[in-house]
C-alpha cells in the first residue's frame, strides 16, 4: 500500500463509497473508492445537474470507448529459448561457432510471458527475416 494517499478523517465525518467492478479476459476485482464528503460538497451542484443512470444499465458506448483505449496499450511479449550453466573456465575458451547446449529439447513449446505472467504456449520460427513465435496453445489459469 502506498501511504501517500492514506488519509486519516474525524469518525462523524460523512464519507461516499463508490464500487467498481472491473472484468480484463477471465480475471475480475472490484476497485472501492472512499471520498469524504467535504471533498465532494464544493461540487456538489454540478454533479446533482448530471444525468443519473441507473447503476444496473450497461452503457455500449462508454464499454466500446474503454475497449478501444485498452486495445491501443503496448505490452511486453518475452519469451526463452533456454537456459545453461557454464563454469567460468568453459566461459573463458569460448570462440567463434562453439554451440551451447540449452536445457529445451527442440521440439518444446517455449513458454511466452506478456508483462511477465506466463500466457501462451509456442513453437519457434523465423517471419520475414526476424526471429517469431508461433502460438500453439493458451496456459490455463490454475485454480
Amino acid at each position: 500500500m502506498n501511504t501517500q494517499f492514506v488519509n486519516f478523517i474525524d469518525h462523524a465525518e460523512h464519507v461516499i463509497i463508490s464500487a467498481l467492478r472491473m472484468e480484463i479476459e477471465t480475471v475480475s476485482n472490484n476497485f472501492f473508492f472512499c471520498l469524504p464528503y467535504s471533498t465532494i460538497e464544493p461540487i456538489r451542484d454540478k454533479l446533482l445537474g448530471t444525468q443519473r443512470i441507473d447503476a444496473t444499465e450497461i452503457d455500449g458506448k462508454w464499454t466500446e470507448n474503454l475497449k478501444d483505449q485498452f486495445c491501443g496499450v503496448a505490452l511486453e511479449l518475452t519469451s526463452d529459448i533456454g537456459k545453461a550453466e557454464i563454469n567460468v573456465n568453459d566461459l573463458m575458451g569460448l570462440k567463434v561457432g562453439d554451440i551451447i547446449q540449452l536445457d529445451r529439447k527442440a521440439r518444446d513449446f517455449l513458454e511466452v510471458s506478456i508483462e511477465g505472467i506466463p500466457k501462451l504456449l509456442g513453437k519457434p520460427g523465423v517471419m520475414d527475416s526476424q526471429y517469431a513465435v508461433k502460438v500453439m496453445d493458451l496456459i490455463r489459469e490454475r485454480g
